[in-house]
């Protein structure tokens, strides 16, 4: 949780950097990929590599690379204090697919955390700001698509552990097309730039990543997806309060509620571990 929060925090100030979101995600990717593949190499754990960790794990990089790009693009015209706690909710697709999906409890807890997630969404998007023109609507747009692959790749890796999947290698495979795609869009499309506070923060950025992916895939391996995966999306309040302090965002009315309903949607969706 407090690994994601720096991260989104982070994500955050590069892009008030000007720096080319691609360039600085495929240095970040290239960091990920290269640290976990060596650990899996050392561990040694060829048991944790199964049918479902290549075929899950592979798509799910995909997957993953389009909803964290969206988002990283989303922070250039948005506000983290913003931005970050609405994507954060995509602890809702990963909550919602793992009752539907993977057959795990439903409770009228887990319903009125949906409900309070979406008043969330709600109070944190500003419409004011839209009609002004100061914050584009296709910011909000790809933070929603992005939103919505993060949840989907949520369930996927839960599923993935259902079938034996080790957590570590799930995320090493996942890296694989991840790299691949940051690749490609920094090379072909975006252009690579290489700029001294890429090759910075880059790396930097790749290990608290790698940090926050471990640990949220062994806390899913461990328990239920619907139950751990929105506790983890807790960070959102914390990296909002980071925002208003460090990056001097003002702290509106909306925000304010929109943290709150928020915060009562993960504690909603979580009641049932106590």
């Amino acid at each position: 949780m407090v690994a994601g929060a720096l991260a989104d925090l982070l994500y955050k100030r590069v892009q008030n950097q000007g720096i080319n979101a691609a360039s600085f995600i495929f240095i970040q990717a290239s960091v990920f990929t290269t640290v976990i593949w060596i650990a899996v190499f050392l561990i040694g754990d060829s048991a944790g590599i199964v049918p479902a960790t290549w075929q899950y794990g592979l798509l799910n990089g995909v997957i993953n690379y389009v909803g964290l790009f969206l988002f990283v693009s989303s922070l250039k015209d948005g506000e983290a204090s913003v931005n970050v706690p609405i994507f954060r909710l995509n602890f809702v697709v990963t909550a919602l697919g793992a009752v539907v999906f993977l057959g795990e409890a439903a409770s009228p807890y887990k319903g009125l955390g949906l409900v309070l997630a979406m008043g969330s969404v709600l109070s944190l998007v500003d419409m004011g700001a839209i009609r002004r023109g100061t914050v584009r609507g296709r910011s909000y747009l790809s933070l929603l698509i992005g939103l919505a692959a993060f949840g989907v790749t949520g369930v996927l890796a839960k599923k993935a552990m259902l079938e034996g999947s080790g957590a570590i290698t799930l995320v090493a495979f996942q890296s694989i097309t991840f790299a691949f795609c940051a690749f490609l869009n920094a090379r072909f499309v975006m252009g690579i730039s290489l700029e001294r506070r890429v090759i910075t923060w880059a790396p930097v950025m790749g290990a608290i990543q790698l940090s926050w992916a471990v640990m949220l895939f062994e806390a899913m391996r461990r328990g239920e997806a619907s139950i751990s995966y929105p506790i983890v999306q807790l960070s959102f309040v914390l990296t909002a309060i980071l925002a208003v302090f460090t990056l001097r965002e003002v702290l509106t009315k909306g925000k304010a509620i929109g943290l709150v309903l928020a915060a009562l949607a993960v504690l909603a969706f979580t009641y049932t571990a106590s």
